[in-house]
C-alpha cells in the first residue's frame, strides 16, 4: 500500500509538532535516522568553524539538522550542516537559498535513494558546493560547481587531505572534524578515502 501524500503545509505542521524527522518527497514522508553521538560531533565540529569563519559574514549558518527545500522537485530534506545568504529564514519553516550543504550519513540508513537526493541537491541554481561525511571513517566526498561552465565536479578525499569550502573559502584538515569522536574507526594515514554510505539508498 502507497503511503498517505501530505501537502507541504502538513509536512511542516507535522515535524514541528512531532519529535521524529522527516525528508520530504513528492507528498510523502520518509523518517530520518536519530544521529548517533559520532554524527553529533563532527555536525558541532563544522558549525564551530563554520560560524568561527563567517562571523562577520552576511552568510547564516545552520547546524543540528536544517530543512532545505528544493523546490523543482517538491522535496525537503535536513543536512547536517548548511550556509545561506537566506535573511527571510524563518523557525519552522526552511532554508530557500543554500550556498553550502553537509550531510554525514550512515550506512544502510533510511530515506529516499541518496542518489535521486544529491541530483535534487545539485538542481539548485543557489548551491555552490554539497559535501557528504562518512560516520565511522575519515573520508568525504565533495560536489563543487564551476561558475564558468556551470558544472559540478566530484573530488574524493581521505584523512590527509584538507576539506576545501571553497563556496566559504574556508579550507579543515578533514581529520580534524573527527578528532575525539566516540567510537571512531581510525584509518590509516594511506588509506584511501572510502564512501560505503553511497552505495546504498
Amino acid at each position: 500500500m502507497a503511503k498517505p501524500k501530505f501537502t507541504l503545509d502538513d509536512y511542516l505542521i507535522g515535524e514541528n509538532e512531532g519529535p521524529v524527522r522527516h525528508d520530504f518527497v513528492d507528498g510523502r514522508r520518509y523518517p530520518r535516522p536519530r544521529p548517533t553521538a559520532i554524527h553529533r560531533h563532527i555536525a558541532d565540529q563544522l558549525g564551530t568553524r563554520l560560524r568561527a569563519h563567517l562571523r562577520h559574514d552576511a552568510s547564516y549558518v545552520f547546524t543540528g539538522g536544517i530543512r532545505i527545500r528544493v523546490p523543482d522537485f517538491d522535496a525537503v530534506y535536513y543536512a547536517d550542516a548548511a550556509v545561506a545568504v537566506d535573511p527571510t529564514y524563518e523557525e519552522g519553516t526552511f532554508v530557500r537559498v543554500p550556498i553550502l550543504a553537509i550531510d554525514i550519513f550512515a550506512v544502510g540508513s533510511p530515506g529516499p535513494d541518496r542518489l535521486r537526493r544529491l541530483a535534487h541537491y545539485l538542481s539548485l541554481g543557489s548551491l555552490r558546493q554539497y559535501v557528504l561525511l562518512a560516520p565511522h571513517q575519515v573520508s568525504a566526498m565533495v560536489y563543487s560547481r564551476d561558475e564558468t561552465d556551470d558544472a559540478w565536479y566530484q573530488d574524493a578525499i581521505g584523512p590527509a587531505d584538507l576539506l576545501e569550502l571553497t563556496s566559504v573559502s574556508l579550507a579543515v584538515p578533514l581529520r580534524a572534524l573527527y578528532e575525539g569522536a566516540p567510537d571512531m574507526k581510525e584509518a590509516e594515514p594511506d588509506d584511501g578515502p572510502g564512501f560505503p554510505f553511497l552505495s546504498d539508498g
